[in-house]
């Protein structure tokens, strides 16, 4: 169970991250991930903790990083395929993360600005919000389609306050990864991390 304390302070602008944060999708991730890297033959296999030190990383970016890292050659053409197939196979099972959901809802009704900004495709997170119901919600939503740099840059963010229409300095993140906070004190946001299980 994820917990989750609301802050007292008001803020203009509430930007929040998807997976992980609105939804409880990142076991699923987690599993595609997975899958990803068997059908690339990759010598290794993500824990949840190695999982949640790139989440938030845009998909090439991410298996990039691990050719890096790893000293590796691994097609990343191949594990987003594979990564993609699995997800989009089990998509419709993700829920919502329902105190961060019931937050966001009572930020839209009390007249604040509110956002998503996510390291995921656009399809992927337009279907997640409307699976756990928020598909109305949000008015402004940024993905890593729509900027060059994906977290921990502070594109996504500066986007989604842009759209918004409030400062920077204004706003509010809500993140579940640790590359996301970074990208938020880039934007000089301020930022909550939700606790996850992994």
């Amino acid at each position: 169970m994820i917990s989750f304390n609301a802050p007292e302070k008001p803020y203009k602008g509430y930007i929040f991250d998807c997976d992980g944060t609105l939804a409880d999708s990142m076991p699923l991730h987690l599993r595609a991930w997975n899958a990803g890297l068997v059908a690339a033959q990759a010598p290794f296999h993500l824990d949840g903790k190695n999982f949640m030190s790139v989440a938030g990383m845009a998909l090439r970016e991410t298996v990039e990083h691990w050719n890096e890292t790893h000293t590796l050659q691994i097609d990343p053409d191949v594990v987003i395929e594979a990564k993609n197939a699995y997800f989009e196979q089990h998509r419709h099972a993700i829920g919502p993360i329902e105190p961060v959901v019931d937050f966001a809802r009572a930020c839209h009704a009390a007249g604040a600005a509110v956002s998503v900004a996510s390291g995921g495709t656009t399809d992927d997170v337009l279907f997640t919000l409307r699976n756990i119901g928020l598909g109305e919600l949000f008015e402004v939503v940024v993905t890593a389609d729509d900027v060059e740099n994906a977290k921990p840059a502070p594109d996504l963010f500066l986007l989604a306050a842009k759209k918004m229409g409030v400062a920077p300095s204004d706003c509010l993140v809500l993140e579940d990864s640790l590359l996301g906070i970074e990208g938020a004190e880039k934007a000089g946001m301020e930022s909550i991390l939700i606790p996850h299980p992994f």
